[in-house]
């Protein structure tokens, strides 16, 4: 972990959280409009075919009844829709089922929601990767199988005429929720 991420992660005391299940590790660092941000905490969902797989992270964890309810739905952002919190969103769509890993990703997304502005989300293409800072991903994207990965990307969008720098770090290595 670099120096500047593990500031950023203690000043806000989230260096220590676990994930929502089982030991896990979800840690993430954004910065957008302006404001840096960190998450210590998060789930993680497949979908049944095993091709999809959202990794959600938030800054602390979430009351139990919401984390059930994004299992329920098998969706952060329909159990996020009327909350506050700021969080991520990555979605990780793979060619087929089975093993996780970057010659099996087709396209992934990352969504900052409550982060400042209207939700945003970042859409990735294997094109595009040639110019993100880096891919790893390992596992499986299947209810109670490991799934582990690192994200990262820097760069600047246009946000009502101006360009506005983001970047995401992102870190897991968690159980996927049944």
């Amino acid at each position: 972990m670099n120096a500047r991420r593990r500031a950023l992660l203690a000043a806000v005391g989230v260096l220590a959280l676990p994930g929502c299940s089982r030991g896990d590790r979800l840690e993430a660092t954004a910065h957008w409009l302006g404001n840096d941000f960190a998450f210590g905490s998060g789930i993680a969902l497949g979908s049944a075919d095993g091709t999809l797989a959202t990794v959600a992270f938030f800054p602390e964890p979430l009351p139990g009844a919401t984390l059930d309810e994004m299992r329920r739905l098998r969706s952060v952002t329909q159990a996020m829709a009327a909350r506050t919190t700021p969080h991520l969103v990555l979605e990780l769509r793979l060619k087929g089922p089975g093993k996780a890993g970057f010659d099996s990703l087709v396209r992934y997304s990352v969504l900052f929601a409550n982060m400042g502005g209207s939700p945003v989300a970042f859409n990735r293409q294997s094109r595009d990767w040639v110019k993100d800072g880096g891919i790893e991903l390992a596992g499986e994207a299947r209810a109670g199988e490991r799934l582990l990965g690192r994200v990262r990307r820097a760069g600047a969008t246009d946000v009502e005429g101006s360009d506005r720098p983001y970047r995401w770090d992102l870190s897991f290595d968690t159980v996927v929720a049944a």
